[in-house]
């Protein structure tokens, strides 16, 4: 018998609080911080730059 994938509705939610919960209870909480550091991939650190403000020198 294959296994059918559930509907879930569009309201269907999960905070905040539950997500890191369970992240940190599989070990991957570390790894969500870094998932979203910019400084982790070429793309990122040229945007991350671009929103530096500029020294101005006198």
């Amino acid at each position: 018998m294959a296994a059918q994938a559930c509907e879930v509705p569009e309201s269907a939610t999960v905070g905040q609080d539950v997500l890191l919960g369970v992240l940190r209870a599989l070990g991957q909480l570390d790894a969500l911080g870094k998932a979203l550091d910019p400084y982790e991939t070429d793309f990122g650190r040229a945007r991350a730059d671009q929103a530096l403000p500029q020294r101005v020198r006198r």
